[in-house]
């Protein structure tokens, strides 16, 4: 059983979007594929049967390495079929830097082959739903100042505060990525990145003292569907005041109910002390957690 490869072209297209269709991922992931950060291609074959498609893409928020999946059908997904895939994408694709994947926990045939041949676990990632209307309040309800509680969209009108709280979030989201190194911006870039165009500025809230110091926040963003919101970075000054964190999104559920927004969209990494704080603190309905692979 030879497996031969092809660059793409839109002669398999059908193929290629059956695979995708398949996939986890689906349209995330054929977006990447679609995108310019896509910057290697193969589809595979057993004799002229589209069996798999292999591709890496770089990621120019996180440089430091070679992103890539291997997708094939049900019926290939041997241990031959995918050494002879990683193979050809690692001979096409490297660039001297880790190659970096993920796969759903259940994929046990996909995680076994990753970590018999040298990759290591080194993060997993919860993206599980909230509904709104199955929150109390009282879950919402904390011990706090809420005078000292400013919208982002208050916050971005005075130019110390805000700063200061990108320097936090800057700090904050390196510290949860110094295995995966996010590339190097400076505070301006990090207010880009935060009042970005799908950033809800009235639904996203921050925690001052009465100094106007940052103590906690939590971003809130559009998503791609009508009825759902996402829950975007969230932190604190300092471990000791992630407590803060479940009364800030009490106040974007409370928020998401004004809107009849009906779903809270979680993304929770494990490296990530304050977003699993978040999620220990709902009741977001379970789901199989993403694993991230570095080798």
């Amino acid at each position: 059983m030879d497996i031969t490869f092809r660059p793409y072209n839109r002669d398999y297209k059908k193929e290629v979007d059956q695979l995708f269709e398949e996939s986890f991922e689906g349209d995330s992931l054929r977006n990447i594929f679609s995108s310019t950060m896509c910057t290697v291609s193969y589809v595979a074959f057993i004799e002229d049967e589209v069996i798999g498609l292999l591709f890496a893409w770089e990621n120019p928020f996180h440089p430091e390495g070679t992103y890539f999946r291997l997708l094939t059908e049900p019926e290939y997904t041997t241990v031959q079929v995918k050494k002879g895939m990683f193979n050809k994408l690692r001979e096409e694709a490297d660039r001297g830097q880790p190659f970096i994947t993920s796969v759903m926990e259940t994929a046990i045939s996909a995680r076994d082959f990753y970590e018999r041949n040298g990759f290591k676990e080194i993060r997993r990632t919860f993206m599980p739903t909230l509904a709104v209307d199955e929150i109390t309040d009282s879950l919402a309800i904390k011990d706090l100042q809420e005078k000292d509680l400013k919208s982002l969209r208050e916050v971005m009108k005075d130019e110390g505060i805000f700063t200061e709280l990108a320097h936090l979030v800057k700090e904050n989201y390196e510290i949860s990525h110094i295995i995966n190194p996010v590339r190097q911006m400076g505070i301006e870039e990090w207010k880009e990145l935060i009042a970005s165009e799908d950033t809800l500025l009235d639904g996203s809230f921050i925690q001052l003292n009465e100094a106007g110091e940052t103590l906690a926040y939590s971003f809130l963003h559009e998503s791609d569907t009508e009825d759902t919101h996402e829950l975007g970075w969230c932190g604190s000054s300092d471990i000791g005041r992630m407590g803060i964190l479940p009364f800030l999104v009490g106040q974007q559920i409370h928020y998401a109910r004004k809107k009849n927004i009906k779903y809270l969209l979680g993304e929770f990494d494990t490296t990530d002390p304050f977003a699993m704080e978040v999620m220990r603190g709902f009741s977001f309905k379970p789901l199989p957690a993403w694993i991230s692979y570095k080798g």
